[in-house]
């Protein structure tokens, strides 16, 4: 017989998976049984051998019922699981987009002022770039990042900006 130890053990594996009522779950041999039943016994078979072993009795039907509801459960954890990885992948996504557009934001607006205020010149192409990319960003659209960190290369070797420190498009003091 098992001892209310293991019973305990047993419980604490398997209720979560099963239901607290479970005959399977409160014998203190599921760890077995699910063994037997894995190893290919039938439910008729295994039911034969605990209660030859142990002396625990329980019907082929009520270890049918113990299964599908273990088998169940653990489908639904492993889909709350997926769902939950999905979320967090989801959140991080949408927080990096976020992130990036406030900062293609800030960039933008500060290379508006730069350019009203006469301290910053650059050609035309260069500012279709920056619209194209602002708007792109803006969309959602996922190549806009690669254009973006080009965007803070050429502006840190061409243009002398830096984008360290937290400090946005600051110039090179002049030399």
């Amino acid at each position: 017989m098992a001892t209310k130890a293991q019973r305990k053990s047993e419980l604490d594996l398997f209720s979560p998976l099963c239901r607290r009522d479970c005959k399977v779950c409160n014998s203190g041999h599921a760890r077995e049984i699910h063994g037997l039943i894995e190893a290919g016994r039938t439910y008729k078979e295994t039911v034969a051998i605990v209660s030859e072993r142990y002396g625990f009795s329980v019907s082929p039907a009520a270890l049918s019922r113990h299964m599908a509801n273990y088998k169940e459960s653990i489908r639904t954890n492993a889909a709350q699981q997926v769902a939950e990885a999905y979320d967090a992948a989801v959140d991080r996504a949408t927080l990096h987009q976020m992130q990036s557009a406030i900062l293609a934001d800030s960039i933008f607006e500060n290379i508006q002022r730069q350019l009203a205020t006469g301290r910053y010149e650059f050609s035309v192409s260069d500012w279709e770039k920056v619209v194209s990319l602002h708007h792109r960003l803006k969309s959602g659209d996922d190549g806009a990042l690669d254009g973006l960190m080009a965007m803070f290369q050429t502006a840190a070797t061409k243009h002398g900006f830096s984008v360290t420190q937290g400090v946005l498009w600051q110039p090179k003091p002049d030399a």
